[in-house]
């Protein structure tokens, strides 16, 4: 049995957002490998993509919730 769901989704993770990309390497289920050096190459590229990723997304989420949080604060205005 490949999932637990009733229904499979592929994507092909090229082209995807860097997000998705990581998530999927992160949960370590490869369902299908033709050239490992290849599979390794996109690993790389995508860990270090994601790291670059992260720093200005923490950003922009500390920047977006404190907005949050004044708007909230000032009546929602």
């Amino acid at each position: 049995m490949i999932a637990e769901e009733d229904d499979i989704n592929v994507l092909i993770l090229n082209d995807a957002p860097v997000v998705l990309q990581f998530n999927a390497i992160a949960a370590e289920r490869v369902l299908y490998k033709r050239d490992a050096d290849k599979v390794a190459d996109f690993v790389e590229i995508v860990l270090t993509r994601y790291g670059d990723y992260q720093i200005d997304m923490a950003f922009f989420s500390r920047e977006h919730f404190e907005g949050l949080k004044e708007a909230f604060r000032d009546g929602g205005q």
